[in-house]
């Protein structure tokens, strides 16, 4: 199959689809958006302040170490609080706090601190011992340390090895994306 030479912002576009690129683009989004994915909250501090972000993207991909990647907006809090931090945790969400997810896709966020306890966007979160917030309700959560980085033009993909983690419910449970409306990427 040839690639052809038309790419662009939407990426390449092979040859048989020249006539039509939307109607590749379309198909190419639907069979993103068709992957199996959990929908977590990626929590992380810079200092004192902490910040968590809803995500898709992430999914173990080493087994001896155990590391996991996850990808993050180039320019996000998020990025910069990780850079910073060097480590993150992730909260395994239940399907039954689905709402939960939404109150985390922006930058800025109410927070309250009562000492290890912390209210984000009005849900309480418990705080790791490096300092990551966790979702006090998640069905588990695990933390990890950065060890490494690849750098894309869009997002950056965040490689960690987990060191710590707790399960609270049944995995089964875990909320994913076929379970709400949201679509992501593509």
């Amino acid at each position: 199959m040839s690639i052809g030479e038309m790419s662009g912002e939407f990426g390449v576009i092979p040859d048989r689809f020249r006539s039509d690129p939307d109607e590749y683009i379309r198909m190419r989004r639907k069979i993103l958006w068709s992957l199996p994915t959990g929908l977590y909250l990626l929590g992380t501090h810079k200092g004192e302040s902490v910040h968590v972000m809803t995500t898709s993207w992430i999914i173990q991909v080493a087994t001896r170490p155990k590391i996991v990647a996850c990808s993050i907006e180039q320019g996000s809090k998020t990025l910069d609080f990780v850079l910073e931090s060097q480590n993150l945790s992730v909260s395994l969400v239940s399907k039954t706090d689905r709402s939960v997810i939404r109150k985390y896709v922006k930058k800025d966020q109410d927070v309250t601190l009562h000492g290890s306890d912390v209210i984000i966007e009005g849900n309480q979160f418990l705080l790791t011992e490096l300092g990551n917030p966790y979702l006090a309700s998640c069905v588990g959560y695990f933390e990890a340390n950065l060890v490494n980085v690849e750098e894309f033009e869009s997002h950056a993909m965040i490689f960690a090895e987990i060191f710590d983690c707790n399960l609270a419910g049944d995995p089964k449970d875990v909320l994913s994306n076929s379970d709400t409306l949201m679509n992501y990427g593509g």
